[in-house]
């Protein structure tokens, strides 16, 4: 278990560091409203993250350590091929009217090109993080490692093209975040096809597993849709009233929380597996043990990661970013509170998958994003981006209180919806 954390770390410094290098260069090289439009495209970025996420990778995630362990092989193919059909035919669509476009303006639109791309290579990196949850899931940590650091390599070169250049912008810069994805999918695909097992019954025979895959992502495709209501909404809103500034500075400090928080996803791939297996032997009371043993664990990881950056805020973000961020230092304090019922939350949720009790995790998004849109909006009006963490921390709250009331009963684990 701790050479699988230790890989999950090393894979999760090679992708969010370097994720965090290009945020970095749009921060020291452009204004606060150029950085603002970079927080603000890459929100739209999220959204498709979010989709596909709940549509093809938590079910996979789930069945293929779980019910489909038996047929995980021929699982991933068809997913793969899926995932491959729906993605070349957007494109397509996308392309034609694109050339409608120009044949009815009589302009050479290259803009639509550049978005073209973009679009494709958002595609690239949901099917590389398709690939990394098959890695994952066949204990293959080690070659996610390898193609993290084939991404690192790629989003470095690209970031000392930008800044030698000087061709630093919000929308050069997403190309660069997506671009780097290219290698790490051909790995993953490499990789992951050295360990398909052909000896498989077809799983296309099988329609039925199909039907349960959809049937579990329902709720969760629900809440993928209702997610960007929760806290993107603050940025599409801003945007809306072209406040790039105040979103430049939510994104800086939410940039930070965001580190330890997506070191998450890495663990999460791991204790999922961990957390299967003993609802298959109906352990519950290790499970709760186990859920409390996470959350305490992370909770000293919170303050650990925080404590210095609080103690010297100024002079990292003076470092880090650069003067015109100094004012998020005041907000710093709050990023232990954030991650910490972030934490809860996440671990809540992972429990709730195991079980198929997505529904839950749906109502908690909900409950936070009615508060975001009736409350949380009025707060930013009036105090700026520190209306948003406060908005952020009492969403959290409301949802993680949401969550343990349903988990008052964890004995009904026991009854589990197949």
């Amino acid at each position: 278990m701790i050479q699988k954390l230790f890989r999950a770390a090393s894979d999760h410094i090679f992708f969010v560091g370097s994720a965090l290098i290009i945020n970095i260069i749009v921060m020291k090289n452009a204004d606060l409203d150029e950085f603002g439009l970079y927080a603000f495209y890459y929100t739209f970025y999220l959204f498709l993250l979010a989709v596909h996420q709940s549509i093809i990778i938590d079910p996979y995630s789930v069945f293929s350590i779980g019910e489909l362990k038996e047929k995980a092989s021929n699982y991933y193919k068809y997913l793969l091929k899926f995932q491959s059909k729906i993605i070349i035919s957007i494109l397509l669509i996308f392309f034609i009217s694109m050339l409608l476009i120009n044949i009815f303006t009589n302009k050479y639109l290259f803009e639509n090109i550049f978005i073209l791309f973009i679009l494709f290579f958002s595609f690239v990196s949901l099917l590389w993080k398709f690939c990394r949850v098959r890695l994952y899931a066949q204990n293959n940590e080690t070659y996610s490692v390898i193609a993290g650091l084939s991404y690192m390599v790629f989003a470095l070169l690209g970031c000392y093209f930008l800044y030698y250049y000087d061709l630093v912008s919000a929308i050069n810069a997403i190309f660069v975040f997506l671009f780097s994805f290219l290698p790490p999918l051909l790995l993953g695909l490499m990789f992951n096809k050295k360990y398909i097992d052909h000896s498989e019954k077809d799983f296309l025979h099988g329609k039925n597993y199909w039907k349960k895959h959809l049937k579990y992502s329902k709720w969760i495709f629900l809440t993928a849709l209702v997610i960007p209501l929760y806290f993107n909404s603050y940025y599409w809103f801003l945007g809306y009233l072209s406040k790039f500034e105040v979103i430049a500075e939510i994104r800086s400090l939410l940039l930070i929380v965001g580190i330890f928080q997506q070191f998450l996803v890495s663990i999460y791939l791991i204790i999922l597996k961990d957390l299967s297996d003993l609802l298959k032997i109906s352990n519950l009371k290790k499970l709760a043990k186990r859920l409390i043993f996470l959350y305490c664990c992370g909770v000293i990881m919170v303050i650990v990661f925080y404590l210095p950056i609080i103690i010297f805020s100024e002079s990292i973000i003076s470092a880090l970013f650069s003067e015109k961020y100094l004012q998020i230092a005041s907000g710093l304090k709050f990023c232990i509170l954030i991650s910490a019922l972030q934490l809860a939350f996440y671990i809540l949720s992972i429990a709730l998958r195991t079980i198929y009790k997505t529904h839950i995790i749906f109502y908690s998004y909900l409950a936070g994003s009615i508060f975001t849109i009736t409350i949380g909006f009025q707060l930013v009006m009036k105090i700026g981006f520190m209306g948003a963490i406060y908005g952020l921390i009492i969403s959290e709250l409301i949802m993680v209180i949401i969550m343990i009331y349903y988990f008052r009963g964890y004995q009904k684990f026991m009854v589990i919806n197949k």
